[in-house]
């Protein structure tokens, strides 16, 4: 992926297979190295993180960093978690 120059990257969940597994997090790190030193890196919750404290110590992000938004030029880029019960509910 780093080949392809990226300007940045949009992770849309799942990060890891099991978030309360620090070697996932751990494996996570070891093949993104090179990704996140050099792009800006831009990670929202999965299902699988499952504690999210340990995303929130790995990563800054902004806003509350469950849900903000980024602009790149004139394009707006807004990451939600949607990961969460009353989401789900029936409209």
């Amino acid at each position: 992926m780093i080949q392809e120059d990226p300007l940045f990257v949009v992770n849309t969940g799942d990060l890891v297979s099991s978030g309360n597994n620090m070697e996932d997090w751990e494996h996570f790190f070891r093949i993104n190295d090179e990704l996140t030193r050099h792009v800006p890196y831009y990670p929202v919750l999965g299902n699988h993180e499952q504690n999210p404290d340990n995303y929130y110590n790995f990563f800054s992000l902004p806003g509350n960093e469950s849900y903000y938004f980024f602009s790149v030029g004139d394009a707006l880029f807004v990451v939600l978690d949607m990961d969460w019960p009353d989401y789900n509910a029936p409209i």
